[in-house]
């Protein structure tokens, strides 16, 4: 299983790459285009369930209070388009979205001037990004099923 395993890793390896910034923008959907005319991908963390770890700093490092169980976390990006241009090395489940994001070398990708959708996750990577002079884009968030209006106007964070 591992020989087959390594065997597909190396295969596949170059399927994900980081595309320029002119082809990103050259396929921009619509929507991207009247919005977000800027964005360069979409980032989210993603949660994979695993078995219980053997040892006790395994298990802690792993638990994810989110999902309530034991996990590994991978940091996603993928192309206003939805070509997946970016994955990181998997984490503890226990890891936070930003720091994630800031360890996996993905914020060097960026170029000043792009826009990086992500959602409420990511909170302290808005430091980072704006020493990359990159826009950090997160949606408004409900409140008692209503967007307030701070949340409205802080749509951009950075």
């Amino acid at each position: 299983f591992y020989i087959i395993l390594h065997c597909l890793a190396n295969h596949t390896k170059h399927f994900i790459f980081w595309p320029n910034k002119r082809t990103v923008i050259n396929t921009l959907p619509k929507a991207f285009k009247q919005n977000y005319p800027n964005c360069r991908c979409i980032i989210d963390c993603t949660e994979i369930k695993t078995e219980q770890p053997s040892t006790v700093e395994q298990r802690v490092y792993m638990f994810s209070r989110y999902k309530n169980a034991y996990t590994v976390k991978v940091l996603m990006a993928i192309n206003p388009s939805g070509l997946i241009c970016f994955l990181s090395k998997s984490y503890g489940g226990r890891t936070s979205d930003s720091f994630i994001t800031n360890d996996s070398g993905f914020l060097s990708k960026l170029e000043p001037g792009d826009e990086v959708l992500a959602d409420k996750g990511f909170p302290g990577i808005k430091v980072a990004l704006e020493g990359s002079k990159s826009i950090l884009v997160v949606p408004p968030i409900l409140h008692n099923g209503h967007f307030s209006e701070g949340s409205i106007r802080n749509i951009y964070c950075c």
